[in-house]
């Protein structure tokens, strides 16, 4: 089925043009990097490929970081990440050998083992803000202090 687009061309100001080329070496930082949807799994996998990236020393080659669903709640965190916290321990180590991972025991390898601040935490609490926010709702309504 055919479709249309419609599209106007605004005029700029003749002293916004310049006659100057363009500087065609790319800027230091030249890399954009999307993270896709998908809920806390778009997450879990945003939390990887921040991972891998940070360890081969690749993030400060990104400008400009696009994310949607579960991408953007990691890129949400991961760009407004206080100070105080280091991407290593938001993050966590990388392993590079998925065969070495353990459900228990101990670091890097076990999977139970996560800082507190880690970017791992988070999809196991999707649910807690919703669950508090009901808590309060019946406390207010059954008038407890």
């Amino acid at each position: 089925m055919p479709s249309t687009l419609n599209a106007a061309i605004l005029p700029l100001p003749a002293t916004t043009l310049s006659a100057r080329a363009p500087d065609l070496q790319a800027p230091a930082r030249s890399v954009g990097l999307c993270l896709s949807g998908g809920g806390s799994r778009a997450l879990t996998c945003a939390m990887g490929q921040l991972r891998a990236l940070d360890h081969l020393g690749l993030m400060d080659q990104i400008f400009a970081i696009s994310s949607v669903s579960g991408g953007t709640w990691a890129n949400t965190l991961y760009t407004y990440l206080p100070a105080t916290i280091s991407d290593a321990d938001f993050l966590g180590t990388p392993v590079l050998d998925p065969g070495q991972l353990t459900v228990t025991g101990s670091l890097p390898y076990a999977l139970d083992q996560l800082s507190r601040n880690s970017l791992g935490r988070v999809p196991g609490n999707l649910g807690l803000l919703r669950d508090v926010a009901e808590i309060l709702k019946l406390r207010e309504e059954w008038g407890y202090p």
